[in-house]
């Protein structure tokens, strides 16, 4: 587990206390799982968990993870995996550490700079649920690529210090969200293979 845990992170998470570390472990040596009522509701439940908190790197963890232990314990386990999925990626999205699988996005708009700081706040808060990332106010002088940078100016007046770019219309609209998540997912598959 701690192998593990260190494969996914550059910065040991500050709250991966040994509280945290029993809970992990608890899940991952279980023999079976009492899903109960919270589970029990449907699947809908736990997909939506699923699809708001993981990520690519999350999904490869619990299944390094899981492949793991029944290697070491040649258990096989009878639970459903997605619970378990569930379980751990939920704990993971607790934990505070500076992943390896860190995003650089970079925000340049044309809106106040006070909203703008706002903006950022909530896109941080939004797109950490699922994504380690490191949002800020885009800074055309910054010597290593961003990962993504998010405006709505025209691109060819950006310097390139970018790796992809999206055009926004407003950023506190859905559309606009769910569109940045699909790219970050394209992005963390691409940059985080092998």
């Amino acid at each position: 587990m701690t192998s593990e845990m260190s494969n996914l992170y550059t910065t040991p998470p500050s709250n991966f206390n040994d509280e945290l570390k029993l809970h992990l472990l608890s899940l991952c040596f279980k023999s079976y799982f009492f899903k109960g009522v919270f589970y029990s509701n449907n699947k809908i439940v736990t997909n939506y968990y699923l699809n708001e908190f993981t990520s690519d790197s999350r999904e490869k963890f619990v299944n390094n993870l899981l492949l793991k232990i029944n290697s070491l314990y040649k258990v096989k386990y009878s639970f459903d995996p997605d619970y378990f999925k569930l379980c751990i990626i939920l704990t993971l999205n607790y934990l505070s550490g500076v992943s390896k699988h860190s995003l650089n996005i970079g925000i340049l708009s044309r809106i106040d700079s006070l909203i703008l700081n706002t903006t950022i706040d909530y896109l941080r808060k939004f797109l950490r649920r699922k994504f380690d990332v490191i949002v800020e106010v885009y800074d055309e002088h910054k010597q290593e690529n961003y990962d993504l940078v998010i405006t709505n100016f025209d691109p060819n007046y950006i310097p390139k210090n970018y790796n992809n770019i999206y055009i926004f219309s407003n950023l506190a609209i859905q559309y606009d969200l769910n569109n940045i998540v699909k790219i970050l997912n394209e992005i963390e598959k691409t940059k985080f293979e092998g």
